[in-house]
């Protein structure tokens, strides 16, 4: 009976973490010249780094592009190892930034209710805060793929793959 509950248990973590992998949501193009080329086509701004002299320890190559509120991040790293710290670390900081986006709002809210404050001096940043929130999290996606890390917003992700 114990052995049984610990390959369910086994079980069930392996499926919720195929799921959490499923939900990372889209995958842009790993292949930087492609990427660089098709963001270009879009106008975006594209820094494409690939000299071992402008990258930090551990990098092979890097890009990061923007447009306006789209943007992508694509950093390539000497090993699978450094790739994962590095993944890990982009992982815990949005974490971070949403708790902190989330802990802002919360403490707006309390002002409002309870402190002897114009409403209307705070409403306008608790809804922006807000809003901020929700597109971060429906707007940011990241991931791994070998030594490959990215992160990226979904038109930016699109625009990468081209037409």
């Amino acid at each position: 009976m114990n052995k049984l509950f610990k390959y369910l248990i086994c079980l069930a973590l392996i499926i919720s973490t195929l799921f959490a992998l499923a939900s990372c949501g889209q995958k842009p193009s790993l292949d930087f010249d492609e990427v660089a080329d098709n963001l270009e086509d879009e106008d975006y701004v594209v820094v494409h780094v690939d000299d071992e002299d402008d990258l930090e320890a551990g990098m092979v190559e890097s890009l990061y592009a923007y447009d306006g509120d789209n943007h992508i991040s694509i950093v390539e790293y000497e090993s699978t190892k450094l790739a994962n710290l590095a993944y890990e670390s982009m992982k815990l900081s949005y974490d971070y930034e949403i708790k902190s986006l989330e802990n802002e709002i919360e403490t707006i809210k309390y002002i409002i209710k309870n402190c002897d404050v114009d409403e209307d001096d705070y409403e306008d940043e608790l809804e922006e805060l807000e809003e901020e929130l929700e597109m971060m999290k429906k707007e940011t996606f990241f991931g791994k793929s070998g030594k490959k890390v990215w992160a990226a917003t979904e038109d930016a992700i699109k625009d990468s793959k081209g037409k």
